[in-house]
């Protein structure tokens, strides 16, 4: 998800989505990792309202059975209107391979009242999904021809492409209860006013598909560490909003 493509199907807020996977690891250097580590830290704004905040965090690869894994981890709390009926609160995560694709995934989220979680297996091109609430459970298990990947490590996966102008990416992503076809076409580098500081990057046109649903939201990538500088997009109920970056650490 992409970020948006979520929120619209299981209502959250962006950012999908801390548990450890079962087993003995132990950390490898950060230059083997996916991507390189980081954390980032966003304000959510509706205009000029700030109304929630995120983080997202590419921890420290780790070594396991089947290679080198990193955690993507995602945090989020919104509350748009001031109303804790529509209140949504994430503590998410997904590990995901040297290939940048998902291995294993948990997410949690409380939103309109309702506790959600998602539980998550990929082999090969396998997605094996459950979906639950209190009153519901859906699994999803289904094979695509190519990789799929998921609505928290798109985040990795984004930031481990090499961009330029005119570029256009394809992707599968899973949400929890869809798959998303999703293409991105990238445009002309720009600069963005990000706090003090001016960042130039790369704008995203994307474009989300699945059966009966088209999705469109914008995304501005920084080029060289491959950034998620601020993402754009309508919530349902809530209209659009807009995730802005105010602070890395790597």
């Amino acid at each position: 998800m992409c970020i948006a493509i979520t929120f619209h199907n299981i209502r959250l807020i962006p950012i999908f989505l801390t548990l450890s996977i079962l087993g003995v690891s132990f950390s490898v250097h950060a230059s083997t990792a996916p991507v390189v580590p980081r954390t980032a830290k966003y304000e959510i704004r509706k205009g000029p309202a700030v109304v929630g905040h995120a983080r997202i965090d590419f921890n420290r690869p780790r070594k396991k059975k089947k290679g080198t894994m990193q955690k993507v981890v995602i945090k989020a709390s919104v509350d748009p209107l001031k109303n804790a009926a529509l209140r949504i609160d994430v503590n998410s995560y997904t590990w995901i391979d040297s290939r940048l694709f998902p291995v294993r995934a948990k997410w949690n989220w409380s939103s309109f009242g309702t506790e959600r979680s998602v539980s998550a297996r990929y082999a090969k091109n396998l997605i094996d999904g459950t979906y639950k609430t209190t009153k519901r459970t859906f699994r999803m298990k289904t094979k695509r021809s190519q990789p799929i990947g998921d609505v928290v490590s798109f985040a990795a996966w984004l930031a481990g492409q090499t961009l330029s102008e005119g570029q256009v990416l394809k992707t599968t992503t899973y949400t929890g209860l869809k798959l998303y076809d999703v293409t991105l076409t990238v445009g002309a580098p720009t600069t963005l006013q990000l706090g003090t500081r001016t960042r130039k990057v790369l704008p995203i046109k994307a474009v989300a598909v699945r059966p009966g649903k088209t999705r469109n939201f914008r995304i501005w990538v920084d080029p060289e560490t491959g950034s998620l500088a601020r993402l754009s997009f309508s919530a349902d109920y809530i209209g659009q909003l807009d995730m802005w970056l105010v602070r890395e650490r790597r």
